[in-house]
């Protein structure tokens, strides 16, 4: 199958798809990333705005709120979902000053330039959780939004901060997260400043002007609407309308199981299409001045560019985004990060999209990129327990295919690649299939060989996260201590000393030991962090692999100082980065005393020490 160059790619699609186009919108000071969907064969005279939730939330249902935005714009809806500035792929900072006013500005340019382009009549704002508070504080604020869709949306922003705080809590490794001297709060992983947590505390999704407001309510399961928010919209004249639904926890659970919401989006396209009519002069969104396929922004005191990219891959059409340095210096070398799991490109908790930004900013391209059914990249992700054969070699293939493409539009010839979890598997895979690959950073790699036998002890010693989660903390010990879940533990034990669990530490030590001596083959150099609790991690040492680490002298493998695999930890994160970091500054001096490329190491790149071989601290 033919591969796209990127010099291929129009600025602009030359015809719409329903399944989203990224692009940049230059609406605000920061650069916003936003999907336009719209349908080339029905045009109706209402916008749709869909608003993002915060964090775990907006991984979570992510991949449902393209499905739905594809919906709306099958029936005929130009509609736009985006990410908050500070957030995702756009520009900016999390704990940048008046950032909640800066969203909340975000989402008025938004509407407007939504119905000003479009040329639709009105605008309706579909808002989940947080995306709610904001609806109702931009108009508040004079934002042109003449509907609502809200789906699990406090009236008052003080409930919503009080659920995300008991969430940072329940995730937090020892039950309570520490103080950080700025006094931002780390919910999950993602920061919120103490000013912008204020301000939602005070928002308030009860937008003013109810009357003749068309308001779709959607229940939260069983939890149904928030009563306040429904008198205030009937009380206040709004045509108001209440959805049942049992289909919310299904959508936020993990993104690897999440699933989308099909009658509850069937449900909110059916109502709006009551209240539409056919548009007789439509335009298309990708027409306005204010769409570029590509920005420029300063970032760690440097000016980068970044650029969407569509790969042509034996897996279909896959999305990423490609960050490259402004100045004259840059190293043919390309950083490659991986989706961790079904979690889009940005990574847990923004991870690599931060990553990308800072490297490219010290002269290496970095790309980020959707795998199939992930994020904003079509097809269908396969769970685990599904995956055949021709299924991981389809991931495969079409990962070397981007590949391809960097080194044809002469991005790089060389690539060094990053991943987490599940994209640590592919990873380690691809580079022993890849020549190119000379370096990789493995971050709790999910396994080294994908078996039912060890899915079957992966979900086994899952259970006994909870029981050591209730053992640390007093405050969860009544809340998790129950008769069900000390059964499962116990059956779970059982089933693990009767041998299931031996032999599925036994063959991820044979797959180890070929992945290893692949890799040393190819010359390939490895950076492996696990934290403590890892099923892999502990297979590894259990098995006695540790101690036969100087066989491969290019693999270093260091243990993290905590057991959550999702590093969730604003100090986890960093010590995660500084240790990738100095994984690349030592093949990117590698990289320049081979003079490849004529690259000249700027300030910063220097080795901070040489390749010091395998690492496995605490043991």
């Amino acid at each position: 199958m033919r591969t796209a160059r990127l010099t291929d790619l129009p600025l602009r699609c030359e015809r719409a798809s329903v399944s989203g186009t990224p692009v940049w919108l230059n609406l605000v000071d920061e650069p916003i990333y936003a999907v336009l969907h719209e349908s080339e064969a029905l045009h109706r005279n209402v916008g749709v705005l869909m608003l993002p939730m915060f964090g775990w939330d907006d991984s979570s249902s992510y991949r449902a709120r393209r499905e739905w935005a594809s919906a709306y714009a099958e029936a005929g809806f130009p509609t736009v979902r985006f990410d908050l500035p500070g957030t995702g792929d756009s520009g900016g900072s999390p704990l940048a000053p008046s950032r909640f006013e800066s969203w909340i500005r975000a989402v008025t340019e938004l509407a407007r330039w939504l119905r000003e382009t479009s040329g639709v009549d009105r605008v309706v704002a579909v808002g989940l959780g947080l995306g709610g508070l904001l609806a109702g504080e931009a108009i508040r604020s004079g934002a042109v939004i003449d509907g609502l869709v809200l789906w699990a949306v406090p009236s008052r922003g003080r409930a919503y901060m009080r659920e995300l705080r008991m969430y940072a809590q329940a995730m937090a490794p020892d039950g309570s997260e520490p103080e950080r001297p700025d006094g931002a709060l780390s919910i999950g992983g993602y920061l919120l400043s103490k000013e912008t947590a204020d301000a939602i505390s005070a928002a308030n999704a009860q937008a003013p002007g109810a009357a003749g407001r068309a308001v779709l309510l959607i229940e939260r399961d069983t939890n149904g609407v928030d009563d306040a928010l429904h008198t205030h919209f009937v009380e206040g004249g709004a045509d108001v309308t209440v959805v049942p639904c049992d289909e919310y926890s299904a959508m936020m659970t993990t993104p690897d199981w999440s699933r989308v919401p099909s009658k509850t989006i069937a449900a909110a396209v059916g109502w709006l299409e009551a209240r539409a009519e056919i548009n007789t002069a439509p335009r298309s969104l990708k027409d306005s001045p204010a769409v570029t396929d590509e920005v420029c922004f300063e970032h760690d005191g440097e000016v980068i560019r970044e650029r969407h990219v569509r790969f042509d891959t034996v897996a279909g059409s896959l999305v990423g985004i490609l960050s490259e340095p402004m100045g004259s210096a840059r190293a043919d070398l390309c950083l490659i990060a991986h989706n961790p799991g079904a979690i889009r490109r940005t990574g847990i908790c923004r991870i690599w999209t931060d990553m990308c930004r800072r490297w490219s900013a010290r002269g290496l391209p970095a790309l980020r990129v959707d795998i199939e059914g992930v994020g904003d990249s079509d097809g269908r992700f396969v769970k685990n327990q599904d995956r055949r054969p021709e299924d991981e070699e389809r991931i495969i293939s079409s990962r070397i295919e981007i590949a391809d493409t960097l080194e044809a539009d002469h991005v790089a010839s060389r690539f060094v690649s990053v991943g987490h979890c599940l994209g640590a598997y592919w990873e380690s895979k691809i580079s022993v299939r890849d020549p190119r690959v000379i370096g990789v950073a493995l971050v709790n790699p999910g396994a080294f060989d994908w078996t039912r036998e060890f899915l079957r002890e992966r979900e086994r010693r899952s259970e006994l996260g909870p029981l050591r989660d209730a053992l640390k903390s007093r405050a969860n010990r009544s809340r998790l201590l129950t008769p069900e879940m000390l059964g499962r533990t116990v059956h779970g034990l059982l089933l693990t000393i009767r041998g299931s669990g031996l032999r599925a530490e036994r063959g991820q030590f044979r797959a180890a030991v070929a992945r290893f001596n692949a890799l040393s083959a190819a010359g390939t150099r490895v950076l492996m962090l696990f934290s403590t609790s890892e099923l892999v991690y502990l297979s590894v040492r259990h098995s006695g692999l540790l101690k036969m680490l100087p066989r491969w002298p290019q693999i270093e493998l260091e243990e993290l100082p905590s057991s959550d695999h999702d590093l969730r930890s604003p100090e986890i994160q960093t010590i995660t980065n500084e240790r990738i970091d100095r994984f690349l500054e030592e093949l990117l001096a590698a990289t320049v005393t081979d003079s490849l490329g004529g690259f000249r190491a700027q300030d910063g790149l220097e080795p901070s020490r040489a390749i010091a071989g395998h690492q496995a601290r605490g043991h």
